[in-house]
């Protein structure tokens, strides 16, 4: 009777580890699948000149609207208008092209990598992926920027109720306050943007597109 429990235990544990094994194997054919068809959605793009053109386009415009607000910034602080404003308006505003241009040169990166790269030639089709940790730090630099122009009116809002409810506020030329709401504006910024998004990334994989969306945080980008 021991004999034949013994065998039987043998034998489960046989089919359990060929069970393991199957599951193992067909896990690592479909991530090779899933893998193969990314090289050759990138390769596509690469073949698409109308691709190349359009992100040609865009790099041309962020550059052109890049030296306009630059432009705009010089002359606006030559203004006599700007100059009588409160001071702490004067910073705030500051910061908030600052994010503006940020953002643009973002943009700017990622569209020359991305041209770069499209119209390199590759052998292999999966040399046209894009390494994640390339994808996240440029692109979430771009959020950075945009997330910065959002608390830009937060920041406004509350140095207005100031303002408001302050009769001294005025004439005072403390930068407390402002350099406390920026500070605090810049912290909330890097948190969302680049901690909560990619704090369990796996950064082995690869990308077809300037999209920083893997497994593990898709349910948090959307």
């Amino acid at each position: 009777m021991s004999t034949v429990t013994g065998f039987s235990i043998a034998s489960s544990k046989s089919l359990c580890t060929s069970h393991i094994i199957s599951q193992q194997t067909e896990n690592r054919s479909s991530n090779n699948l899933l893998k193969m068809e990314k090289c050759l959605d990138a390769q596509q793009l690469s073949e698409s000149m109308a691709m190349k053109v359009v992100i040609s386009i865009k790099i041309a415009i962020n550059l052109v609207s890049s030296t306009a607000i630059i432009f705009t910034f010089l002359c606006m602080q030559q203004s006599r208008s700007y100059r009588i404003v409160h001071k702490n308006v004067r910073i705030t505003l500051n910061f908030h092209i600052f994010y503006i241009l940020l953002a643009n040169a973002s943009m700017v990166v990622s569209n020359s990598i991305d041209l770069n790269r499209l119209s390199s030639k590759h052998s292999d089709p999966c040399g046209y992926l894009l390494p994640l940790w390339v994808t996240f730090t440029v692109r979430e630099t771009y959020m950075f920027g945009v997330l910065g122009q959002t608390f830009t009116f937060v920041i406004l809002s509350i140095e207005r109720i100031m303002a408001t409810f302050m009769r001294t506020y005025e004439h005072l030329q403390s930068k407390n306050l402002i350099v406390s709401l920026i500070s605090i504006k810049t912290a909330l910024c890097i948190f969302f943007v680049y901690v909560y998004i990619g704090y369990d990334a796996d950064w082995s994989i690869k990308t077809v597109q300037f999209f920083p969306q893997t497994e593990q945080n898709k349910s948090r980008i959307r």
